[in-house]
């Protein structure tokens, strides 16, 4: 049991590392992608989210190694949950919507990107599926807060941008949230800014929040069938040895 929870510390540290140098690569790389409005980005928030709660969970388990009635309360695991959904939407969009598109080909294999878009999400869900499905079982409606980050972000992202906010280059952070450029109901539109064509944010909107729904209710049921699994093996192990 120690064993496992020194692995389990281990990889929350892992995890923050790498959020770490993901969001300081990020915040003073010369890329010329993200710099300057780092903070503004879905990319960066949502590794600062997961970053900093997988550090109050190593925190918390190693106060638990001396104390052992110490537990790690179950709405933390429920914010994790969260942020690990956050974090997989990030990697998924990057790999499959945003590197196409990018004219810079050397970012794809940048310490910004490697670490923020791809190995800081690796370990998050690493540690949530191999580590905290084991300690916590979710409730079957804790999936719908797997929309609490992507619905934040487009107001949040609305709210800047009509603030006079401008993300870098562009009035917009990505270019399936703008609506300057592609409108909102369009079926395609041509950007000379982007260089390619479009169909409006309004049913980008609906694909992702459809999306990283369904990828959250994946992620609630598998954690709670190896939780689960676990624990009924554990239950045989108990009978076996009475």
């Amino acid at each position: 049991m120690q064993k496992s929870l020194l692995a389990n510390i281990t990889v929350n540290i892992i995890v923050f590392i790498c959020a770490l140098i993901g969001v300081l690569a990020t915040f003073f790389g010369v890329s010329g992608l993200m710099t300057g409005t780092s903070i503004l980005y879905y990319t960066i928030q949502s590794n600062i989210w997961i970053g900093l709660t997988s550090l109050a969970f190593a925190m918390m388990q190693i106060i638990s190694l001396r104390k052992k009635i110490f537990k790690i309360p179950d709405w933390l695991y429920v914010i994790k949950y969260v942020f690990v959904v956050a974090i997989t939407l990030t990697m998924v969009v990057f790999w499959l919507l945003l590197a196409p598109t990018i004219r810079l080909p050397s970012y794809l294999v940048s310490p910004s990107n490697l670490f923020a878009h791809t190995l800081t999400p690796i370990m998050a869900i690493v540690s949530f599926l191999l580590f905290d499905s084991r300690s916590h079982k979710l409730k079957k409606k804790t999936s719908l807060f797997s929309l609490a980050t992507p619905i934040y972000y487009f107001l949040f992202a609305f709210i800047s941008s009509l603030s006079g906010v401008n993300f870098h280059l562009y009035k917009m952070p990505y270019f399936f949230l703008d609506f300057y450029e592609f409108g909102w109901f369009s079926h395609a539109t041509y950007s000379n800014l982007y260089t390619f064509s479009s169909f409006g944010i309004f049913y980008w909107i609906i694909i992702i929040l459809i999306f990283i729904f369904l990828m959250g209710y994946g992620y609630m049921f598998l954690s709670r069938f190896l939780y689960q699994r676990v624990h009924s093996k554990m239950s045989i192990l108990e009978v076996s040895a009475k």
